[in-house]
């Protein structure tokens, strides 16, 4: 039991770094593109920026419940099955909803970088 409490701090603390760090690469990126300067150096630096956004929200979390879930699973079954069949699943479906988003508001984003 204390190896599961423990699996969800680390679960707060990946997250909780994940989102500090939103910030810091916004701020990078922006510099960035700011010096490399309104050419094609700084349009690649702000459409990275844009796609690790997406990365980050779209399909990033989902690396965090093999920590969270797979723990427990295994602590308790000695197995992981579960834990990666949700993790394939859910992967695939958050794949296909970014996909998505990403396609439908592609102009608005090509227009604003």
């Amino acid at each position: 039991m204390k190896e599961i409490k423990k699996s969800f701090w680390d679960f707060v603390v990946v997250s909780g770094s994940v989102i500090l760090s939103v910030p810091i690469m916004i701020v990078s990126e922006s510099i960035q593109a700011r010096y490399l300067g309104p050419e094609n150096y700084g349009k690649v630096a702000l459409v990275i920026g844009a796609i690790s956004l997406l990365y980050l929200f779209g399909l990033s979390w989902l690396q965090r419940i093999i920590m969270r879930f797979g723990k427990e699973e295994f602590l308790k079954e000695n197995h992981l099955r579960k834990t990666t069949g949700n993790f394939v699943f859910l992967n695939i479906l958050s794949f296909i909803t970014v996909s998505f988003i990403f396609y439908s508001a592609q102009t608005p984003i090509l227009n604003f970088l």
